[in-house]
């Protein structure tokens, strides 16, 4: 949601308004809705056309009709079978009649149904064995020369414990304080583009115009509406674009251009980089260059080779004279990330070490001042990397990998550590575009497209809830003639449900580590793994498993990023549709890298149509950004796509991916303005400046909780 600019009427709490007493408030309260400002932006669902009267020869099946004419007759009696009691007028003009139904009717209007009076309804019609009825209409009496007022009447959210007709009451006067406030963007401006203003965009959405001709469209599908999502992205850009512009003209440091010891470091792996890998470098090394801090988001789909990019940037940062720090969501990623950095790091004489917080704490106290003395060059490590405790001698570049698992308060952190550090953001969660533009507006992206050389396709293979048995008969098969197998479950601990071949859609990690050992696959020698266990117990587990030791490893998602196991040619998912696209696509990333064919099985919890087509887009394709954005598709931005993790604040009237070419609008004509005025200086735009302040605001509050 946008802010708007502070002002008097919208700034004031709800209490203050017509209508709002203490149980509305409270209900209101409950709605996140504290203010007059908080409501502008509370949108009508749809609206109600009242701007004629049609005539009863007029109305055709489901019209909402603003209608009237004479009572003919009156009837009251039970409909068969459900025995409900209904009281029914026929109400006909010179040409037509319609009968109106209640079954309920208020006692107050049975004294305007008498025979021959007139009145006027509002409701739905319906046709009923060729006989045209509204059921539930507004009634109102219609006196002789009287002519309702054409009208438009907005229809808001039901809100619990406030009735529609005071609410829609409250709104109107909520609109009266929106005609009080200024247009946010210059008059000269908004003509020269041909939008209107968001204050006039908002005033038409809670009330549009009687005399507009045509049929009414959905809020959402309205002209306003369209320019309140330009808007609402406008504003986003804006603020990515001016912290952008201010990092631009930070002083950062400039590495070598071409680093030997990167150079070495590349020529002593046992394999080629493929080409994404080598453009993702060049244009690190362009970055890193230049004499100012590196912002730069590195994507690249499960295995697409990341590590080694980063790796190759760290030898970058230390052969300038600077230090590199990575650091990884887990203990269990940052060990895996040290133990591939450290017999390249042995070899070229650069001292590495890995700094997490299961170490003994005399151990992390040497660590922090081998790092605070410059001795060590490179850190792998947690959270633990910005603790306060950490200083480092001279920090040039930090990696953070997995971002998306951390807050963005946790990556501003580390960059804290040296301010004209560079920044190289990573993930292996592919991002749609439209995403990535809207997030990371302010990050150079780099995408490394295609997998390394011997990668092996994952066969997919999708089983409903009565063919689980199925399922695990193919992961013995695999574990007996070598493999080994995960088996990942949504959660850690029993609620009492079996799992017993036709179990149910959420089996606890605890239940299947029984499951497998007693039918799943008896005899395997199994274990498990989840982000409960003490670091050192989960560590032991892992070597086990990584040694063969353990062949089969139970797991929650702990294992969902950077576990690498060559021997894991299996991956089978419990309640596979309560995990989003993306996210299973990691968890199949797990297996596929070794020398067995993979397979990787997952197993819904339920058999729902929705569920299983959307489990078959997994099974027909191993591309994870076409998946990032059939995910986005069906799920949605929201947590998902990681706005809350950006610091970002919902949106409330854009809709990616749909409006991706209004993105694209908005970005462009947030850096034009940005290049003309990068601090939003010019006097008339004043109150623009004031709304990308108070954006800025709740992002840094946002990041400072998550951090």
């Amino acid at each position: 949601m946008i802010p708007l600019p502070s002002h008097p009427g919208l700034s004031q709490g709800i209490r203050n308004l017509k209508g709002v007493g203490q149980q509305i408030e409270k209900a209101l309260y409950e709605r996140g809705l504290r203010t007059v400002g908080d409501l502008v932006t509370l949108m009508p669902s749809r609206y109600q056309d009242r701007r004629r009267l049609v005539p009863l020869n007029e109305l055709v099946p489901e019209s909402e009709v603003l209608t009237g004419g004479v009572i003919q007759d009156t009837r009251q009696g039970v409909v068969p079978k459900t025995y409900r009691r209904y009281f029914e007028i026929i109400l006909y003009d010179e040409d037509a009649q319609v009968s109106a139904i209640w079954f309920r009717l208020p006692a107050h209007l049975r004294e305007t149904t008498s025979k021959g009076r007139r009145v006027i309804l509002f409701g739905r019609v319906q046709s009923y064995r060729h006989r045209l009825s509204i059921v539930h209409p507004e009634l109102v009496p219609w006196p002789d020369g009287y002519l309702p007022e054409a009208e438009v009447r907005p229809v808001y959210p039901e809100i619990e414990d406030v009735k529609p007709g005071a609410l829609r009451r409250i709104m109107a006067e909520v609109n009266r304080q929106l005609a009080s406030l200024p247009a946010i963007f210059p008059h000269a401006w908004l003509m020269e583009k041909k939008l209107s203003d968001p204050v006039e965009c908002l005033r038409i959405l809670h009330q549009p115009p009687a005399d507009r001709p045509g049929p009414l469209p959905k809020p959402q599908d309205s002209k306003a509406w369209a320019n309140m999502a330009l808007f609402e992205l406008l504003f986003l850009q804006l603020a990515l674009a001016r912290s952008r512009a201010r990092q631009a003209v930070r002083e950062g440091l400039a590495f070598p251009e071409r680093s030997v010891l990167a150079e070495t470091f590349l020529s002593g792996l046992p394999f080629e980089l493929t080409e994404g890998q080598r453009s993702a470098l060049g244009e690190i090394g362009r970055d890193m260059a230049a004499a100012k801090p590196m912002s730069r988001l590195l994507q690249g789909d499960v295995g697409s080779g990341k590590t080694v990019v980063a790796l190759a940037a760290a030898m970058t940062a230390v052969d300038g004279g600077r230090q590199a720090a990575i650091m990884a969501p887990t203990e269990i990623l940052a060990r895996q990330h040290f133990e591939t950095l450290l017999p390249h790091a042995r070899r070229l004489g650069v001292e590495a070490d890995l700094l997490v917080g299961g170490l003994p704490e005399a151990e992390k106290a040497a660590r922090r001042s081998a790092l605070a003395s410059g001795r060590t060059r490179i850190v792998v490590g947690t959270h633990a990397l910005i603790s306060e405790s950490v200083e480092y001698e001279s920090l040039g570049l930090a990696v953070i990998d997995e971002q998306h698992r951390f807050g963005v308060g946790q990556r501003l952190a580390l960059r804290a550590k040296a301010a004209q550090a560079d920044m190289l953001v990573m993930t292996a969660t592919p991002i749609p575009r439209t995403l990535a533009l809207t997030i990371y507006g302010d990050l150079d992206i780099s995408t490394i497209a295609g997998m390394p050389p011997g990668r092996k396709p994952v066969r997919t293979e999708v089983f409903g809830p009565e063919e689980r048995v199925a399922a695990y008969s193919l992961l013995a098969a695999e574990v007996a003639a070598g493999g080994q197998a995960y088996v990942v479950a949504p959660r850690i601990e029993s609620r009492d449900e079996s799992v017993d071949g036709n179990g149910d859609d959420l089996a606890s990690a605890m239940d299947l580590l029984d499951y497998v050992r007693r039918e799943g696959a008896p005899g395997a020698p199994a274990a498990l793994v989840h982000g409960r266990m003490k670091p050192d117990e989960r560590q032991t587990v892992m070597d086990d498993f990584r040694r063969g030791d353990i062949r089969i490893l139970v797991a929650t998602t702990v294992i969902e990023v950077g576990v690498d196991v060559p021997g894991a040619s299996v991956m089978l998912v419990e309640g596979a549709d309560h995990f989003g696209l993306a996210q299973l696509h990691q968890l199949r990333g797990r297996v596929g890298r070794g020398e067995r064919p993979s397979l990787c099985l997952l197993v819904a919890g339920t058999d729902e149509a929705e569920s299983s087509s959307r489990l078959r887009v997994m099974a027909g394709t191993s591309d994870g950004f076409e998946l990032a954005e059939e995910d986005l598709k069906i799920r949605g931005p929201g947590d998902a796509a990681g706005l809350r993790q950006s610091g970002l604040p919902g949106l409330t009237w854009a809709r990616l991916p749909r409006d991706l070419e209004m993105l694209l609008k908005a970005r462009e004509l947030a850096r034009e303005i940005i290049d003309n005025d990068r601090e939003l200086a010019e006097p008339s735009f004043k109150l623009v400046r004031e709304v990308v302040d108070e954006l800025d605001r709740r992002i840094q509050a946002e990041l400072a909780e998550a951090g």
